[in-house]
């Protein structure tokens, strides 16, 4: 019999889906350092990361029942929790770096069209808050994030 990972990820998908544990533990394995890495570069620390990483991961396990490859690679999937998570770990820390990155964030996830959206986001955040974010973003270099 085939070990799961030597198993095509189709395979090890329906297996995850179907709630088979190790199956689930193998796409961690396959996924993990990439999942690690996009957090890593948008959190101000390791234990930060890690946090996310445990929050992603508890949440992907949950909701792997919803996954449906017919809409997307599974690392789309992922990536949307764990943006989630981003997310709140932005709003959470309050931080004029954070408040930056979750607006540059916006900024990519959004497109012209989608305006109001980028609006409703940034209601949650105080005048001040955005006076905040407008002065840091001006001051930012081209290309930095």
């Amino acid at each position: 019999m085939e070990s799961l990972a030597e198993m095509a990820e189709p395979l090890v998908l329906e297996r995850a889906r179907q709630g088979y544990e190790r199956a689930f533990q193998e796409l961690r394995h396959r996924y993990e350092r990439k999942v690690y890495g996009r957090l890593r570069v948008r959190v101000e620390n390791d234990m930060d990361a890690d946090d996310l990483m445990q929050r992603t991961w508890l949440e992907v396990w949950r909701r792997m029942s919803d996954y449906d490859p017919v809409r997307g690679e599974f690392i789309a999937f992922v990536f949307f929790w764990a943006g989630i998570f981003l997310k709140r770990y932005y709003t959470e820390k309050q931080t004029p770096q954070a408040r930056v990155l979750l607006f540059s964030q916006l900024g990519r996830q959004y497109n012209a069209e989608e305006e109001s959206e980028i609006e409703t986001e940034l209601a949650r955040f105080s005048p001040e808050s955005l006076a905040d974010i407008r002065a840091a973003l001006e001051t930012r270099t081209p290309g930095e994030e």
